[in-house]
């Protein structure tokens, strides 16, 4: 029985420090995820290598990364994403199995994503792609493992092409009485595939979802110019049924139940200097849940417990630095 299977992207990050005017130069929207015209990524990556600047690879992923910390805290947990056996995808695949979780093993022929990530002085990071992404499909969906699970989480980054899959998923979780989280993604994907979002937000076994201060604005503002009236209606329903976490950057986090907040709750401890931001929510996601998932009355705590292991986080390069709860 696994305590949480994850779906979601399986991207490398490309991690290249930047000044503030390349993503002006490219009209670049700081810290967002952006899918850019093949020229215009091709273009970024040329002047890149022209200055010199050459990238560390990083396994990456929302998802992924919330599995990884989960997995070395001791959870039984599943990540479900396609990568290649290529070198990004074995470097990907390897990070996860050491860690400790499971995960559908590579495709062979298949190309792994390689996300580009720049990350600028004040430690913000802004995502680029070009666009060329394995699909998850429905039959990428590991039935047998969601059915052996507690928790389901789905990723927000696979809405569009994905969501097929997730609906599916959700069903077979459904089915198997497994409890159902979500995570938004960047405002753009929101504002893309908001219709979507409210179909797994009101899913009948919906427990949880996860947003940072600018994606639940970003839900919150598309509602009303959804198509389908029904959807705004049921949309309003999952803001008020559905639990949610929303993060506040440093400021801290809130809980929401039944539409309403238990209040701000600031970090225990304030980080002196952001190195990276990369992952800081997934790490968040991780250290709520450790708590969460063993008591889900208690959550200060679990709020907590998730500005701590963001903390660390982000005083380092990368989404998946070696630290803990407990350091």
């Amino acid at each position: 029985m696994y305590d949480l299977t994850i779906i979601g992207n399986a991207p490398v990050d490309a991690l290249y420090h930047v000044d503030d005017a390349l993503l002006t130069q490219f009209n670049l929207k700081k810290g967002d995820w952006q899918r850019l015209p093949v020229e215009t990524f091709d273009a970024i990556m040329k002047t890149l290598a022209d200055d010199g600047n050459l990238p560390e690879l990083i396994p990456g992923g929302s998802g992924a990364n919330t599995a990884w910390h989960l997995a070395r805290m001791g959870h039984k947990v599943f990540f479900a994403g396609l990568v290649g056996d290529d070198a990004p995808g074995q470097l990907f695949y390897t990070s996860l199995i050491t860690a400790g979780a499971d995960m559908t093993p590579p495709v062979k022929g298949l190309a792994t994503f390689v996300l580009g990530c720049l990350v600028t002085p004040d430690g913000e990071r802004t995502f680029i792609s070009d666009g060329r992404c394995p699909d998850f499909l429905p039959e990428h969906v590991p039935e047998a493992v969601v059915r052996q699970s507690r928790y389901l989480m789905l990723e927000g980054y696979l809405l569009g092409t994905g969501y097929p899959a997730l609906a599916h998923a959700a069903e077979l979780g459904r089915a198997a009485g497994a409890k159902l989280l979500l995570t938004l993604a960047a405002p753009s994907f929101v504002q893309k595939h908001c219709a979507q979002i409210v179909e797994l937000l009101t899913h009948e076994h919906a427990t949880l979802f996860f947003a940072n201060d600018k994606e639940l604005a970003m839900l919150r503002n598309q509602i009303p110019h959804l198509m389908d009236p029904r959807l705004i209606t049921k949309a309003l329903q999952a803001l008020y049924l559905t639990n949610y976490v929303v993060t506040h950057g440093g400021r801290g986090a809130e809980y929401y139940h039944k539409g309403n907040s238990n209040g701000l709750v600031p970090p225990a401890r304030k980080v002196s200097k952001v190195v990276d931001a990369t992952g800081a929510g997934d790490a968040f996601a991780a250290g709520f849940l450790h708590v969460w998932m063993a008591d889900p009355d208690n959550v200060t705590d679990a709020i907590q417990a998730g500005h701590t292991l963001a903390g660390k986080v982000i005083a380092h390069l990368g989404g998946r630095p070696n630290v803990t709860l407990d350091d």
